[in-house]
C-alpha cells in the first residue's frame, strides 16, 4: 500500500507559493472551465472571440489576457465555417490560433492528441474542445451515471492542472430550467459541475431577448454575473455590465412603458387619488387614455396587475386591492 503524502499545518503556512497566474484575468485560471449554453445562443461564437483575443494578447472586454498559442477544437464544425466566422472577426488572424475539427474521444486518445500538440507548440496555454458530447462516449445503463459524469470531466481537469494549461469544455444546459441557479441546468449529473474548477452558464429569461446572462463560478473565482448582448454587426459579444442592476433598470424601463400602468397613473390623478371600477372598464379607460393594447381579456389584465403590485406601491405609491361586486365580479380599487 502507497503510503500518504502529507504536510503539517505548520510548514504549510510556510510554504511561499506563487499566485495563480490567469490566463484571462479574474476569469480563466489554469484548470477546466465549463461553458455552458442552450443550443443557438452564441456559445461558439464567445469561444472563439476568446480564442483570438487570448492569441493576439487583447483584452476580453476590460479583463487583460496573457498571450499564448491556442489550439480550437471546433468538432461541431468546419474549417469553412470557422473561416466566415473568423473573416467576421478579423482581417488579421494570428499564427498562433490553430483549429482542428476531428479529434479522438476522450477514452481512445484525445488526451494523446492535446499532449502531442503541446509538445509541437510549448507556448500552448489555452485549449477549447467543443463540445463535451463529441468527445465522451455514450454511457451504458450499467455504468453510474454521475461516476461517468465525474471521471469523464475529471479525467481533462486532471491533465490541465497537471500542464498548467486552461481548457475550456463547451457544453448544453437541459431543456428544463432553474430559476434559482444557472448551474443547475448543466446538461448531464452534477459529476460534470462538480469535476470542473468553474462553470460559465449563458442564460436567458426568454428566447426573443436580446440580453444574455453569463453567471461565473469557481474554486478560484469570485461569483458574479455579467449582461451580454451580441453585436451581430461586429460579430462580438458586449459586455453591458453586472446583470442584477442590467435586470433592474430593464425591468424599470419595462414598467414605465406599460400601457396599464400608464393607465393607472392617469385613472388615479385624474380621480384626485383614487379610483375604482372593474378590469373591463381598465381596459376600455387604457383604449381612450393610452391608445394603446394593453390585454387581451379581464383575466389576462388581472394577472398583469398582480405581477406589477410591488413596483405600483414601490415606484408611484399606488396601492391596489381586489373587492367583489354583488354580481360574482371583481372592482378594482
Amino acid at each position: 500500500m502507497k503510503k500518504l503524502c502529507t504536510i503539517d499545518a505548520n510548514t504549510l503556512q510556510s510554504v511561499d507559493y506563487e499566485p495563480i497566474s490567469f490566463l484571462v484575468e479574474d476569469l480563466l485560471p489554469p484548470g477546466l472551465h465549463l461553458l455552458a449554453g442552450a443550443p443557438k445562443i452564441g456559445k461558439s461564437l464567445l469561444a472563439l472571440w476568446l480564442c483570438l483575443q487570448v492569441a493576439q494578447g487583447k483584452p476580453l472586454w476590460n479583463f487583460s489576457t496573457r498571450p499564448c498559442e491556442v489550439l480550437y477544437l471546433c468538432l461541431e464544425d468546419s474549417f469553412q465555417r470557422i473561416q466566415s466566422r473568423l473573416f467576421d472577426l478579423t482581417e488579421d488572424a494570428p499564427p498562433t490560433l490553430h483549429f482542428a475539427v476531428m479529434a479522438e474521444q476522450l477514452h481512445s486518445g484525445l488526451v494523446e492528441q492535446i499532449e502531442q500538440f503541446l509538445k509541437e507548440h510549448p507556448a500552448t496555454g489555452l485549449v477549447v474542445i467543443d463540445t463535451l458530447q463529441r468527445v465522451r462516449r455514450t454511457t451504458g445503463k450499467a455504468i453510474n451515471a454521475y461516476q461517468a459524469d465525474y471521471k469523464d470531466v475529471g479525467i481533462l481537469q486532471k491533465f490541465a492542472s497537471e500542464r498548467e494549461i486552461c481548457i475550456v469544455l463547451v457544453h448544453h444546459l437541459r431543456k428544463m430550467k432553474d430559476e434559482t441557479d444557472p448551474f443547475a441546468q448543466i446538461s448531464g449529473t452534477n459529476g460534470i459541475f462538480g469535476a470542473a474548477d468553474s462553470a460559465f452558464v449563458m442564460t436567458r429569461d426568454r428566447r426573443v431577448d436580446d440580453t444574455t446572462k453569463l453567471s461565473v463560478t469557481g474554486r478560484d473565482l469570485e461569483e458574479f454575473e455579467l449582461a451580454l448582448r451580441l453585436d451581430k454587426t461586429q460579430c462580438r459579444w458586449q459586455n453591458l455590465g453586472d446583470a442584477e442592476a442590467r435586470a433592474r433598470e430593464q425591468a424599470r424601463k419595462e414598467y414605465e412603458n406599460s400601457a396599464l400602468v400608464q393607465t393607472i397613473r392617469k385613472l388615479v390623478e385624474r380621480n384626485h387619488g383614487s379610483w375604482s371600477g372593474t378590469a373591463k372598464e381598465i381596459l376600455e379607460a387604457g383604449k381612450l387614455l393610452t391608445r394603446r393594447f394593453i390585454a387581451e381579456s379581464p383575466r389576462a389584465l388581472t394577472k398583469q396587475l398582480n405581477d406589477l403590485e410591488g413596483q405600483l406601491m414601490e415606484v408611484d405609491g399606488i396601492e391596489f386591492r381586489r373587492a367583489k361586486n354583488g354580481s360574482g365580479g371583481g372592482i378594482y380599487i
